[in-house]
């Protein structure tokens, strides 16, 4: 009971990390936010290969502010960064597609899945195929961005360790997602019916991307705490240099 309760707990942590340091946390994301917007305004009214594109840069986008949340929520220096908070980097880059394989691979499953099954039934088992990696990659993620070395036999071991822990996490995460931005979603078109139908649209893509960034950002706090708890940091000191 108490492996099956560690991530969850960790998750809590995480949700007071991220209510303690919202204005850095929105600092970081800002540039994600309103380019996130306005592709969101632009996907309701583009085709099918502007959503495609959109998605792949909002994927490459959430990556970089992935990187410094990932930083600020374990290495002090991190948290002292002066100026606009925005890096592209090779460890930007590499988060990014790590990301966008792990999305790619995904869509395909389900593709592939869709051919002989019914819609519902090909999202299940999805889901279900991709669970025990999911576990994996959580480790993976916070390696990348805090420059550690991927361990690959140790990050199975832990994922499979952790496994029905990491899953419960994710699932209360997907719960307090999911009321978020239901609820934001809902006020937003209430205001935007009482203003006109191009503010609604506005204020739903903004809202939306200012609640999926804070959500993003407690997972993301969570599985830095993890990696922390389970894997290890190397030196400390050389944290500090390289930042």
């Amino acid at each position: 009971m108490e492996n099956l309760l560690a991530v969850p707990k960790l998750g809590l942590t995480a949700l007071y990390f991220v209510l303690q340091n919202i204005r850095p946390c929105l600092h970081r994301a800002a540039l994600v936010i309103v380019i996130g917007s306005l592709i969101g305004m632009l996907g309701s009214l583009a085709d099918s290969t502007f959503n495609a594109w959109g998605g792949i840069i909002l994927v490459l986008l959430y990556a970089t502010f992935a990187v410094s949340w990932h930083r600020y929520s374990l290495i002090p220096a991190a948290r002292n960064q002066t100026g606009f908070p925005f890096s592209l980097g090779m460890r930007e880059v590499k988060y990014g597609l790590f990301a966008l394989i792990a999305s790619m691979l995904l869509v395909f499953i389900f593709l592939f899945l869709l051919a002989s099954l019914p819609q519902e039934i090909a999202l299940v088992v999805t889901l279900i195929l991709m669970l025990l990696p999911a576990c994996v990659l959580v480790f993976f993620y916070p390696a990348i961005a805090l420059d550690q070395p991927l361990r690959f036999q140790l990050f199975v071991r832990r994922g499979v360790e952790y496994s029905f822990s990491i899953v419960l996490a994710f699932l209360l995460w997907l719960l307090l997602s999911g009321a978020l931005i239901g609820a934001t979603a809902a006020l937003s078109l209430i205001i935007g019916s009482i203003l006109s139908g191009f503010a609604g649209v506005v204020i739903m893509a903004l809202c939306l991307s200012v609640i999926f960034s804070l959500t993003l950002a407690v997972w993301v706090s969570t599985a830095t705490f993890l990696y922390y708890n389970v894997i290890g940091l190397r030196e400390y000191q050389e944290f500090s240099e390289a930042d």
